[in-house]
């Protein structure tokens, strides 16, 4: 299987995408995987076609391939109010609304095309949306509106809508929304360390995703018991306890033709999942038993991480020593990473 990195393992870096490109060749990965639209920084410093023509010929000089994508793709999404539009209130701005995301995910099929990534990643949102002023199922249709007002262009192209499970649907329901828009223009970004965040079991998001995974975003986790339920933390890879060596063997076999995109989020706090409490319940009112006791079993099987790893506080400006550290942890777990991958299951083809 091919490997490969994603950006936002080194978003601290500050980097455009000629020096994660760099990066990527020293490590001697087999992908890149970069946004186009981030809310934090630009990657890439142009979207004229001269520019990406340099840039896709830099990648095909390093021989690194490019997996593009952008934010979320649902119009009335919270999250999508972030990347900066208007849609408070939603009924005020849905038609305008409507018409940016057709046109941002138009100009990111365009892109992808240019730079010569078979795909764009996205998402519909993010957690929030299942306890919005509107329901998911409204954020879901709208997404589903702007994917089939791409489709002719998706298809002439040859480029397909990567939707990540982002903590926003459950795998179950990230199926369904695949089968809608219709698999030859949509596929599953496969992330890994958002199903335990939402107390659900990443074997059974694998498992059910499977026939339509494109690309992937792997990172570990340690998942332990906690009074309101559980905790789960973001670490290096074969530092957690959710079996990612197991996951990723699964993923080899049921999805041998897909890149292993490792995505670490290290520094990340730990977060508690609390399914003893009522409001975690709210949003997922029609969660099978079957399904949550596959992840109850990875608690009680779990422990906390023990590893050394710098948390920064959250909310807050980062005093001016924090930064250098982070930058350096970012890179020292990546690469880690990287070598777990290649001595654990021989991933790459390099």
């Amino acid at each position: 299987m091919k490997l490969g990195i994603d950006f936002w393992s080194l978003y601290l870096q500050g980097w455009n995408i000629f020096e994660f490109l760099d990066y990527a060749h020293r490590l001697q990965v087999d992908v890149m995987h970069v946004g186009v639209q981030t809310t934090d920084w630009h990657i890439f410093e142009s979207l004229e076609p001269a520019y990406l023509q340099r840039v896709r010929a830099r990648a095909d000089e390093l021989g690194v391939a490019l997996e593009t994508g952008g934010c979320a793709i649902s119009p009335t999404s919270t999250a999508f109010a972030q990347q900066g539009t208007c849609i408070t209130p939603p009924a005020e701005c849905a038609e305008a609304n409507m018409a940016i995301a057709i046109a941002d995910v138009s100009q990111l099929l365009r892109i992808a095309h240019a730079v010569g990534s078979p795909l764009v990643r996205c998402y519909l949102g993010h957690g929030g949306d299942r306890h919005s002023a509107l329901p998911l199922a409204a954020h879901i249709e709208s997404m589903l509106a702007v994917l089939e007002q791409v489709r002719p262009l998706a298809l002439e192209l040859g480029v397909k809508l990567a939707i990540e499970n982002h903590g926003d649907l459950e795998a179950r329901e990230l199926k369904a929304v695949i089968e809608q828009a219709g698999p030859d223009i949509a596929g599953v970004c496969l992330d890994t360390g958002n199903p335990p965040f939402m107390g659900e079991c990443p074997f059974l998001t694998l498992e059910m995703l499977a026939p339509y995974v494109i690309t992937t975003h792997v990172r570990d986790t340690a998942l332990w018991a906690h009074p309101r339920g559980a905790v789960a933390q973001w670490v290096a890879l074969g530092e957690g306890s959710v079996g990612i060596e197991r996951w990723l063997e699964r993923l080899q076999t049921l999805c041998p033709s897909v890149t292993v995109n490792i995505e670490n989020l290290t520094g990340s706090p730990p977060r508690v999942v609390n399914y003893l409490e009522p409001d975690f319940w709210r949003d997922y009112p029609e969660r099978p038993a079957v399904d949550f006791a596959r992840f109850l079993a990875l608690v009680r099987q779990g422990q906390p991480s023990m590893g050394a790893m710098l948390l920064p506080p959250q909310g807050v400006e980062l005093p001016p020593e924090y930064r250098p550290a982070m930058v350096a942890q970012q890179r020292f777990d990546l690469e880690r990473s990287i070598c777990y991958c290649r001595e654990t299951l021989g991933l790459g083809e390099k």
